[in-house]
């Protein structure tokens, strides 16, 4: 299993695991980033910058620390 921070640009993959304390948990739950919901990796910062994220009809920005503690299976 990938984590998120792994993906490309242009990737599809559904979220498998949050392994994140809970606050983080309901941060990321608010955007719609669930097990078992489906993403696509718009774009990706260059230097270690956060990606945007695709959610439904939602765009989430996502700091790379956060995405590395999502588990995901590609699409």
């Amino acid at each position: 299993m990938q984590t998120l921070d792994q993906l490309s640009r242009g990737d599809r993959a559904v979220i498998a695991r949050l392994d994140l304390d809970d606050e983080a948990c309901r941060r990321v739950a608010a955007f719609g980033l669930l097990p078992g919901e489906t993403l696509r990796v718009e774009r990706i910062a260059p230097l270690g910058g956060p990606l945007v994220l695709q959610v439904g009809t939602t765009h989430v920005l996502l700091r790379r620390s956060l995405a590395r503690a999502i588990g995901v299976r590609l699409a």
